[in-house]
């Protein structure tokens, strides 16, 4: 009896010792679950770098170092993200409207739309919106967000955001071929288009950018900074805001 006992202690504890190992292991990982979720290193590092290059950009003569570098910074804040990846569109928003408050001159606002970069980062604006069709290079099974998704994310707004504070910021350089071009591709229309579709909070934050479009001018003589085009005073106004 005492062996048979010491048998079924001995084959208990073994089944035991091999539960409980099984549940600690599930039991850490339940509590590793529970833990919240640190921040990807991604985003610590998209921060600090978009923190530096906000500082950098203080500095106007930096706006010319970054000439070579602007088609990919300004695509970055267009661009369809996973849920995951929506910081970047952040920082690289930050970063532009830096650039735009205190690096933009005259000369790069005539690259700006010699590269039709105002055009481009329009489209892809429409394309997040789902105002028009994904282009054929984006793979059928992105888990990237667009339409009603890229709206929650916040998305649009970062995007829309970004566009029309560079168009706005352009227009103080007695220039107003950004804002012709934010027109000619489509920008009033498909901000009309995000503001009817936006959710409260994203709404307001949208509808602060039909001020700053309408309030867009040149304070010029029409000659065109940096370009010395001679042009009709009436068209100093630019296109009318029309949604």
């Amino acid at each position: 009896d005492a062996n048979y006992d010491d048998a079924d202690n001995d084959g208990g504890g073994n089944t035991n010792e091999d539960d409980h190992d099984d549940d600690g292991n599930t039991n850490e990982d339940d509590d590793s679950a529970s833990l919240p979720a640190t921040r990807p290193v991604s985003t610590r590092a998209a921060k600090k770098v978009s923190r530096l290059l906000c500082l950098l950009c203080a500095d106007a003569s930096v706006g010319e170092q970054l000439r070579p570098h602007l088609f990919g910074l300004l695509a970055l804040s267009g661009a369809s993200y996973p849920r995951s990846g929506v910081h970047i569109a952040t920082a690289a928003s930050d970063v532009i409207l830096a650039f735009a408050a205190s690096c933009l001159s005259a000369s790069l606002v005539w690259f700006l739309h010699d590269r039709k970069m105002i055009v481009h980062m329009t489209d892809d604006v429409k394309e997040l919106c789902s105002a028009a069709a994904p282009s054929a290079s984006a793979p059928s099974n992105s888990r990237c967000l667009y339409g009603p998704d890229a709206e929650e994310a916040g998305l649009w707004v970062v995007a829309l955001k970004t566009v029309v504070r560079l168009v706005a910021a352009s227009c103080r350089h007695r220039c107003d071929e950004l804002l012709r071009d934010y027109d000619a591709a489509g920008g009033y229309r498909v901000l009309a288009h995000a503001i009817a579709r936006s959710e409260g909070g994203r709404a307001a934050k949208l509808l602060e950018l039909v001020t700053a479009l309408a309030c867009c001018r040149t304070d010029g003589d029409g000659t065109g900074a940096g370009r010395g085009d001679e042009r009709d005073a009436d068209d100093l106004d630019g296109p009318s805001l029309d949604l």
